[in-house]
């Protein structure tokens, strides 16, 4: 079983702007669905309490995205997100929530963000969006995609079964387009794409740019192991650990995750650490 230190790519400290978010005011929700006690520094809204419980689970690192929900979810500002960053150096890396709707603006965000805020990319959450709805290859937003390429900024966006009014935004097929036609822009896919599971595998297989962050779903599931075998074989290098905090307990889900049947321990070190450590870049 593996005993080195993790980094959380699926991570939402308690502090606003993200204690403003669904999963925040939402938490007894999520947890009834599976029958799992809730974390208690999410229920708490304690960071004293989180941190401790991240040393006792060596998370090392956690990571972060802003999202931009027009109708039933709070924004969360980029100046709040990197104020984060800053107040705990070393602690978190943040990705900057974008609004695609002009994109020229978006543009200008991302550049923003990156260059004075000190965020690492963006993260967009398209399967919000269903008024009206838009999908991850829709033409409109290729001038940002060329603009992401260009300066080596790394896209993170969220494909689930509970992202979005329908389960088609949960598929990866349109991400797949937009990796083919940017093959030097980096994805990551947070919730996995499930259920969509081995198709979300056979897009990272074919797609080198695309990364997978199970997280919520990495464990239990039905499909889960689908993202093991592809660790085990041709996605070792490509799939990222993630707890959904404060969505899952963090306990939990680092004490299952370690029980995966990784072939071996290197796997699982690339698996929990080592992936995110040269995807964003930390020593």
């Amino acid at each position: 079983m593996y005993e080195g230190n993790l980094i959380d790519l699926r991570f939402r400290p308690p502090l606003d702007p993200f204690t403003r978010m669904v999963v925040y005011n939402n938490i007894p929700v999520y947890e009834a669905r599976i029958g799992e006690a809730p974390d208690p520094a999410g229920v708490k809204r304690d960071m004293k309490l989180m941190f401790k419980e991240m040393e006792e689970l060596k998370i090392v690192h956690g990571v972060f995205g802003g999202r931009i929900h027009p109708i039933t979810e709070a924004c969360t500002e980029n100046d709040g997100i990197s104020k984060i960053v800053k107040d705990y150096p070393g602690k978190f890396t943040g990705f900057a929530g974008i609004d695609h709707r002009n994109v020229k603006k978006a543009i200008e965000e991302t550049e923003r963000c990156v260059k004075k805020l000190g965020l690492k990319g963006i993260n967009m959450d398209l399967g919000y969006f269903q008024d009206p709805p838009i999908q991850y290859n829709d033409a409109k937003l290729y001038p940002l995609y060329d603009y992401l390429e260009k300066n080596n900024i790394p896209l993170m966006a969220t494909l689930s079964g509970l992202v979005g009014d329908n389960m088609t935004t949960a598929h990866p097929l349109p991400v797949d387009a937009v990796a083919r036609d940017f093959p030097k822009l980096t994805i990551i896919l947070t919730h996995g794409c499930w259920p969509y599971v081995q198709e979300a595998c056979g897009m990272a297989f074919k797609r080198p740019n695309v990364y997978l962050v199970p997280d919520y779903y990495g464990y239990g599931f039905p499909g889960y192991l689908g993202y093991v075998e592809a660790a085990n074989t041709f996605l070792a290098d490509r799939l990222l650990f993630g707890t959904a905090f404060p969505m899952r307990n963090m306990k939990i889900i680092v004490e299952t995750h370690k029980t995966l049947p990784f072939r071996s321990e290197e796997v699982a070190e690339k698996y929990f650490y080592k992936n995110a450590a040269r995807l964003l870049g930390l020593s």
